[in-house]
């Protein structure tokens, strides 16, 4: 109740005040549509055609604003949220809602996520700020198809305030981001965030193409030795030993090119009598131990693969 009578204030008239109530309450019951006319009937089954009115005026013509909502959410639920940690992340996304029918504002044949191809349905664009403890949208916009946008009739029909023009989902989402940055909301990502996310990738790289290596030869690794500029970096090595879960060795000489070249150079005057020899000679600076437990690894390596399909899947659709 504390966090509807925080929302009351945004909403205009105090008469909204059982509506919203009675909506949100509606959205968290376990429902298969979260219409007007099902949530109209498990809030109230003694007055469902009273009930379903009053839900319809409040969300399709009570002038309200979307934007002010959002921002009083954002005003109460981002405190707790930090007190979790700081945000680390804006995440932008397309979500699709499958429609049976075609008189809801921008439904139209479309790639919808949910079902995984395209069908008929409404797309929305949002953006949320996030950490590992949760998430929050801060805005929320449906996306209208150019065949929605040009025809009058069926904007008239919806309700589609003149305004609002055709916009790809990339334009959307780089208004909602000037949006978040003139609020002054919080980018919790920094260079720092994004030179790790780098780091991580590349040993996340290595992890796969080395899976490759194994399944073609069938010889299992028990240790990994590493040589150029990247191996300078501790944290890399370390990720690297904790993804691969075996020790990864650091030479002290790190340019292996140049070394090898040197090392060609030294067999071919006879320096060195043969590579028995050289291969005596490297030596060995730092060896970096897995941390991390196998499970913990193995979770990771997960969210990776889900990652990299969910940008495939971004590709193909976009």
């Amino acid at each position: 109740m504390a966090y509807i009578d925080g929302l009351v204030g945004v909403i205009g008239h105090a008469d909204r005040a059982g509506p919203l109530e009675d909506y949100c309450t509606g959205l968290m019951l376990p429902a298969d549509r979260k219409s007007v006319e099902p949530l109209a009937a498990m809030t109230a089954p003694m007055r469902t055609a009273a009930q379903h009115q009053s839900l319809l005026h409040f969300v399709g013509q009570a002038p309200w604003s979307d934007e002010a909502v959002l921002s009083k959410v954002r005003e109460m639920v981002l405190p707790s949220i930090g007190r979790h940690g700081p945000i680390e992340a804006w995440i932008i996304d397309d979500t699709g809602f499958p429609k049976k029918g075609r008189h809801s504002v921008g439904v139209a044949r479309q790639y919808c996520g949910q079902l995984g191809k395209q069908d008929n349905c409404q797309v929305a664009v949002s953006l949320s700020i996030a950490n590992h403890h949760a998430s929050l949208p801060v805005a929320y916009r449906l996306y209208l198809p150019q065949e929605w946008a040009r025809d009058r009739k069926r904007r008239a029909k919806a309700g589609v305030p003149k305004e609002i023009a055709f916009q790809t989902k990339l334009q959307i989402a780089v208004e909602q981001v000037r949006f978040a940055c003139e609020a002054g909301i919080t980018r919790g990502t920094t260079a720092a965030h994004v030179a790790r996310a780098a780091l991580e990738g590349i040993a996340f790289q290595v992890a796969d193409v080395l899976d490759v290596m194994k399944e073609d030869s069938g010889i299992a690794m028990n240790g990994l030795r590493v040589d150029g500029g990247a191996c300078a970096n501790d944290m890399l090595m370390q990720f690297q030993a904790d993804i691969l879960q075996v020790p990864v060795v650091r030479p002290k000489v790190i340019e292996t090119t140049a070394l090898g070249a040197a090392y060609l150079a030294g067999l071919a005057v006879g320096f060195w009598k043969d590579r028995a020899e050289v291969s005596r000679v490297w030596q060995a600076e730092r060896t970096f131990e897995p941390r991390l437990s196998a499970d913990e690894a193995a979770h990771r390596r997960t969210r990776w693969s889900q990652a990299l399909s969910r940008a495939r899947e971004w590709e193909e659709h976009k």
